[in-house]
């Protein structure tokens, strides 16, 4: 009786699915690993609610400063602040470091860490470009005698802008860290739903800076 040998089939390369377009590219294997299957979208729903609340309750701060603000506009020592031309400068700023981020949002899901890490620094920069432009704008006005004390107008203005800018150092603090992670190449589950989450926290700031720039100008 004679046996007929067959040659084994050749072993895929790993993390491949079969086809070419699904390979893997090696600088993101582990990045990212407990992002597979249910586990990881279940931690982006996780992170991205723990946004949600949290600009919730950011929300409802500045709607208790606004609503303070349009009661006090009434007063007769209200005054007329012109906003610095430098706060259109950082508008712009912030509007593209969210434009930025979606692109650092599709480098995690595609490139991996180090395209990611590039994205996410720039977004980081431009953000810091933004509070360094608010501060601009703080010191044109001090310079205008734009004060604190006894001005009602421009004690709203510092109040807004400076909580808004706050919240904005918040996030470049979580985009330093993703950076950071993202330059060590170690395996990091749920990297990517950490990326989702930040992204929806940066583009609430962008939202947030229109309406109070748009109280300010109404009510300012």
């Amino acid at each position: 009786m004679s046996v007929e040998l067959h040659p084994a089939p050749p072993k895929r390369p790993l993390g491949t699915g079969g086809r070419g377009d699904d390979v893997v590219p090696p600088e993101s294997r582990g990045w990212g690993g407990g992002d597979s299957g249910g586990s990881g979208y279940h931690a982006e729903q996780r992170y991205k609610l723990a946004v949600w609340v949290g600009l919730a309750g950011v929300v409802m701060l500045f709607a208790a400063i606004s609503s303070a603000m349009i009661v006090r506009s009434a007063g007769e020592d209200w005054l007329h602040v012109e906003l610095p031309g430098v706060l259109w400068v950082s508008t712009g700023l912030l509007l593209v470091s969210s434009l930025v981020f979606e692109v650092a949002k599709r480098a995690a899901q595609r490139q991996g860490p180090r395209a990611t890490r590039v994205w996410v620094t720039l977004t980081a920069l431009l953000g810091l470009a933004f509070v360094v432009a608010q501060l601009a704008g703080w010191s044109e006005l001090l310079s205008q005698g734009v004060v604190l004390k006894g001005q009602p107008s421009g004690a709203f203005f510092y109040l807004l802008t400076a909580l808004h800018g706050l919240h904005v150092l918040g996030g470049i603090c979580v985009l330093t860290y993703v950076a950071i992670r993202a330059s060590l190449r170690r395996p990091w589950a749920h990297a990517k739903a950490v990326v989702e989450a930040s992204a929806l926290y940066w583009h609430g700031m962008g939202a947030l800076w229109l309406y109070v720039l748009g109280l300010l100008l109404y009510l300012g």
